[in-house]
């Protein structure tokens, strides 16, 4: 028993150098910071780089990710009443997933109703985006991107997203 204890506190002391290590080589605005990575495309579901920059503290931010490739869904104010959305689409390597088109679907949380779909528009920077949706209720709903790559290439991409009453 004693040795098994004393290999898991072993491995449990190496993760944590692992961890210390892999963060202080990564984050933003660290002094130790390597100058040739690019912090924003370390994601994170709550806070931190995401979209290009960070998160607004008002925002409603989800990952999603398959096989296939990846989406962050923004959703901005993440509260009832009207928002707007930016998505951006990744491939390997965390490198932007070029798409012919791009729509968008909102399902409420509640049963019975009403989904929102929407055509999304791209931007310069290579990020789709869907102006004056209205978020009906607070809750998780659910989020849908369905992206078209190319001739025969479809991507669907679902997950939950939260929005926070007024």
């Amino acid at each position: 028993m004693r040795i098994i204890w004393r290999r898991s506190v072993t491995l449990l002391a190496l993760c944590v150098v692992a961890l210390y290590l892999i963060l202080r080589g990564y984050l933003p605005d660290n002094p130790g910071q390597d100058a040739s990575v690019d912090p924003s495309l370390f994601i994170c579901h709550t806070t931190g780089p995401a979209i290009g920059n960070a998160i607004p503290a008002d925002a409603s931010f989800q990952h999603i990710h398959s096989e296939q490739g990846m989406a962050d869904v923004m959703i901005e104010p993440g509260r009832v009443g009207w928002a707007s959305v930016t998505i951006r689409l990744l491939g390997d390597e965390l490198k932007l997933l070029a798409a012919q088109t791009v729509t968008l679907t909102l399902a409420p949380p509640k049963r019975g109703g009403k989904p929102v779909t929407r055509p999304a528009l791209l931007d310069a920077a290579g990020q789709w985006h869907v102006d004056g949706i209205e978020l009906t209720e607070p809750g998780n709903w659910t989020v849908t991107v369905d992206a078209n790559l190319r001739s025969n290439v479809h991507l669907e991409l679902t997950g939950p997203i939260v929005i926070d009453p007024r």
